[in-house]
Protein backbone atom coordinates (compact mmCIF):
# COMPACT_ATOMS: atom_id res chain seq x y z
CA UNK A 1 0.00 0.00 0.00
CA UNK A 2 3.20 2.20 0.65
CA UNK A 3 4.31 1.23 -3.27
CA UNK A 4 4.10 4.24 -5.52
CA UNK A 5 0.94 3.23 -8.12
CA UNK A 6 2.66 4.10 -11.66
CA UNK A 7 0.12 6.24 -13.70
CA UNK A 8 -0.19 8.44 -10.53
CA UNK A 9 3.08 8.35 -9.02
CA UNK A 10 1.68 8.63 -5.74
CA UNK A 11 0.96 5.35 -3.60
CA UNK A 12 -2.86 4.78 -1.90
CA UNK A 13 -1.52 6.64 1.56
CA UNK A 14 -0.15 9.37 -0.01
CA UNK A 15 -3.09 10.04 -2.43
CA UNK A 16 -4.75 9.80 0.65
CA UNK A 17 -2.90 12.49 2.27
CA UNK A 18 -2.84 14.34 -0.66
CA UNK A 19 -7.23 14.81 -0.74
CA UNK A 20 -6.61 15.49 3.13
CA UNK A 21 -4.31 18.44 2.29
CA UNK A 22 -6.72 19.18 0.18
CA UNK A 23 -9.76 19.44 2.41
CA UNK A 24 -7.74 21.35 4.80
CA UNK A 25 -7.14 24.55 1.89
CA UNK A 26 -11.06 24.69 2.05
CA UNK A 27 -11.83 24.12 5.92
CA UNK A 28 -9.86 23.11 8.48
CA UNK A 29 -12.22 20.98 10.27
CA UNK A 30 -13.61 19.57 7.23
CA UNK A 31 -9.92 17.85 6.78
CA UNK A 32 -10.16 16.29 10.39
CA UNK A 33 -13.62 15.44 9.91
CA UNK A 34 -13.03 13.08 6.80
CA UNK A 35 -10.25 11.40 8.44
CA UNK A 36 -11.40 10.72 11.68
CA UNK A 37 -14.54 9.47 9.98
CA UNK A 38 -12.82 7.35 7.40
CA UNK A 39 -10.06 5.92 10.13
CA UNK A 40 -13.46 5.14 12.34
CA UNK A 41 -15.32 3.09 9.40
CA UNK A 42 -12.56 1.54 8.22
CA UNK A 43 -11.43 0.30 11.97
CA UNK A 44 -14.82 -0.88 12.47
CA UNK A 45 -14.65 -3.11 9.32
CA UNK A 46 -11.04 -4.45 10.36
CA UNK A 47 -12.97 -5.34 13.44
CA UNK A 48 -15.93 -7.05 12.83
CA UNK A 49 -14.45 -8.37 9.15
CA UNK A 50 -10.48 -8.83 9.70
CA UNK A 51 -8.79 -9.85 6.53
CA UNK A 52 -5.77 -8.33 4.29
CA UNK A 53 -7.61 -5.82 2.40
CA UNK A 54 -9.50 -4.24 5.47
CA UNK A 55 -6.19 -4.53 7.62
CA UNK A 56 -4.28 -2.41 4.43
CA UNK A 57 -7.34 -0.10 4.20
CA UNK A 58 -6.65 0.71 7.85
CA UNK A 59 -2.87 1.53 7.22
CA UNK A 60 -3.63 3.49 4.33
CA UNK A 61 -6.47 5.54 6.54
CA UNK A 62 -4.13 5.97 9.27
CA UNK A 63 -1.07 6.71 7.84
CA UNK A 64 -2.40 8.88 5.02
CA UNK A 65 -4.22 10.63 8.02
CA UNK A 66 -1.41 12.75 8.80
CA UNK A 67 -2.48 14.91 5.68
CA UNK A 68 -4.60 16.29 7.58
CA UNK A 69 -1.89 17.45 10.17
CA UNK A 70 -0.60 21.12 10.38
CA UNK A 71 2.28 22.24 12.99
CA UNK A 72 0.29 25.14 13.57
CA UNK A 73 -2.99 23.36 14.48
CA UNK A 74 -2.25 23.33 18.41
CA UNK A 75 -1.71 26.81 18.55
CA UNK A 76 -4.68 27.58 16.64
CA UNK A 77 -6.77 25.30 18.66
CA UNK A 78 -5.64 27.17 22.09
CA UNK A 79 -5.53 30.74 21.42
CA UNK A 80 -7.28 31.21 18.15
CA UNK A 81 -5.12 32.94 16.73
CA UNK A 82 -4.80 31.85 12.84
CA UNK A 83 -1.26 32.32 10.68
Amino acid sequence: MLIPVPAYGLSLTGGWAATLRDARTDSLGAAYVLAGVAAGVVYLLDRYQPSWWSRALLIVAVIGGTGALGWYDPVTLLTGVRP
